[in-house]
């Protein structure tokens, strides 16, 4: 376990040295939501001006609220930059076209350039992912989702069949994933950019209208580990743990995963919880929770049960479009 730690620490060292760390780049983002909870937009967006300075790949659903933030604060160069950024990360026109506080810059002057250019802008989005793994991912999950759809709707008596082919495919795919983690990287946003039944208007917009931008995400990998770990599978926490720090893994799919690994592991492993997914049956002393939290770049445990709270409150409003929400 000290092993584990040090080799950690370690490895957020050398990403600190380039300044792609991107455990800093959550923290900056978390204190982005904290500045938008107090309505302190200047400060927030000038926390965004620091991850746009900084990082090259910034994702997609940050992108956005970025530019929310600045059309709130109607800021002419930021609304260019941001808008400019969505596309360069895969955002499409017709979620800017479809979120209410967004929308109106379509209609500005001075966006029109970029409007305009946006064919071109999308192809340097297509040349900075890795269209093959993209491609393989799909594959992966379509059948993933047809051998989970068999057991969660097959007719009962089938069932017994369906769920020893899903176990040995969770099996099969974890493998398959592993090896991708090992010889490309964690196949999330980064490489393989957002899916494209998101981004596509037809199959995506009654999504994002539903429950807003806090669907820009790539999310097959992490659906296939949930599956895998719902029984006891090989520990590769260290493998995706460097995956956080060069934003090739988002910090909370981490820690979705690794709740699956302590929730369904029968204590095979050290599996500790992050609470991520897992929000109930807290043992623990929330300020050890927290430092596990705040290592992969997460909020405190009780800020993402308020933020949790605030977007439900939306939800159910239905005003996830009109509200700037933390994540």
């Amino acid at each position: 376990m000290k092993y584990r730690v040090l080799l950690f620490v370690l490895l957020i060292c050398c990403y600190k040295v380039t300044g792609q760390n991107y455990i800093d780049y959550q923290h900056i983002c978390n204190r982005v939501d904290d500045d938008v909870h107090v309505n302190d937009l200047q400060t927030a967006v000038t926390r965004f001006d620091t991850l746009f300075n900084n990082y090259q790949f910034i994702y997609g659903v940050h992108c956005f609220k970025a530019l929310q933030i600045a059309t709130k604060l109607n800021d002419e160069k930021r609304i260019c930059k941001w808008l400019e950024k969505c596309i360069i990360q895969g955002v499409p026109l017709w979620m800017i076209r479809a979120n209410d506080i967004v929308n109106p810059i379509l209609a500005y002057s001075y966006t029109q350039s970029i409007i305009q250019s946006y064919d071109s802008v999308h192809r340097v989005y297509i040349s900075n992912l890795d269209t093959v793994l993209a491609k393989r991912m799909v594959v992966m999950i379509e059948k993933d989702q047809r051998h989970t759809n068999k057991v969660n709707n097959g007719f009962l008596p089938f069932r017994l069949v369906y769920y020893p082919r899903w176990l040995r495919n969770n099996k099969k795919q974890l493998n398959m994933l592993i090896n991708i983690v090992d010889s490309i990287g964690y196949p999330g946003e980064k490489l393989c950019g957002l899916p494209y039944e998101l981004t596509d208007s037809t199959q995506g917009y009654s999504l994002f209208r539903k429950i807003g931008p806090s669907c820009i995400k790539h999310t097959y990998a992490q659906t296939m580990l949930m599956h895998a770990y719902s029984n006891p599978r090989k520990d590769i926490r260290d493998k995706l743990l460097k995956n956080i720090a060069n934003g090739n893994m988002p910090a909370s799919q981490y820690a979705i995963v690794a709740d699956f690994m302590a929730q369904y592991g029968r204590k095979k492993h050290d599996y500790r919880f992050y609470y991520q997914w897992v929000k109930s049956g807290i043992s623990e002393d929330t300020t050890i929770i927290d430092s596990r939290r705040h290592a992969i770049g997460l909020n405190t445990f009780q800020q993402s049960i308020k933020n949790a709270a605030m977007f439900l409150q939306q939800f159910k409003k239905k005003n996830v479009n009109k509200e700037i929400l933390p994540e």
